[in-house]
């Protein structure tokens, strides 16, 4: 089966910013002022799910050392190209969250914009997030969103220069299908792009009793993300 995202990698930055606008660039700038809170730019940072560099690149312009995490090659291809026009470096692990090996490396360690969604049974839920908290070096931080059943719904954008139709529909349990389907004009053409994968949504209280369980205080939900179809939580790890 395809990566999720791999056929529109190339036109995901495109899509994303002509059709959710300064609503997806508040949400980035909301989480940057976040993530500053929780560690100095000079500290060892691990994205997980890091897409094309939405965090990674400003992270490392800021003096952060990061290393991204992205199961995607195009969108890691993206997010390298995007590190090399910013003139900075971002390390990079083409690999699954869950298949991710950084026991005590990191200071800081990301998981948000809806990362937890992929994540579609226990074993990769448990082995993801463990992961995830055992990246952390004693006294580390984290940030993670969890995505509420307000993610989980179709919607359409049309501008002048983007139609974007966004079909999401019940598997069965908490698993949903996700389809994709974009038509842009971008870089002086016409572009047609279509995906399919699976997404889940996940009770808080189960994503939380994990994390806590690697020995990572949480605090949370944290205040000023309300209405944006997920809940932040920010950690440290304590043991």
């Amino acid at each position: 089966m395809p990566t999720p995202h791999a056929s529109w990698a190339h036109c995901y930055d495109f899509a994303y910013e002509n059709g959710h606008g300064q609503l997806y660039q508040s949400l980035t700038n909301r989480t940057l002022d976040t993530i500053k809170a929780l560690g100095t730019p000079s500290c060892r940072a691990v994205d997980f799910g890091a897409g094309t560099g939405r965090l990674a690149v400003p992270l490392a312009q800021l003096g952060y050392k990061v290393t991204a995490v992205e199961p995607c090659q195009e969108m890691m291809d993206v997010l390298l190209s995007k590190a090399r026009a910013a003139n900075v470096e971002v390390q990079s692990r083409v690999a699954t969250m869950q298949d991710f090996d950084g026991r005590g490396e990191f200071d800081l360690a990301l998981c948000v914009f809806t990362t937890v969604l992929y994540l579609l049974d226990d074993d990769s839920l448990s082995r993801g997030l463990i992961a995830f908290a055992n990246s952390l070096k004693k006294g580390g931080r984290l940030l993670i969103d969890i995505p509420s059943r307000h993610a989980f719904r179709s919607y359409q954008t049309q501008t002048p220069v983007l139609d974007r139709q966004v079909t999401v529909t019940p598997a069965g349990g908490d698993i949903y299908n996700y389809q994709e389907h974009i038509r842009c004009q971008m870089d002086g053409g016409r572009q047609e792009c279509k995906d399919s994968f699976q997404i889940r949504y996940w009770p808080t209280d189960t994503v939380l009793s994990v994390i806590r369980g690697c020995g990572v205080d949480l605090d949370g939900p944290i205040h000023g993300f309300q209405g944006i179809g997920a809940d932040y939580y920010r950690g440290t790890k304590a043991r």
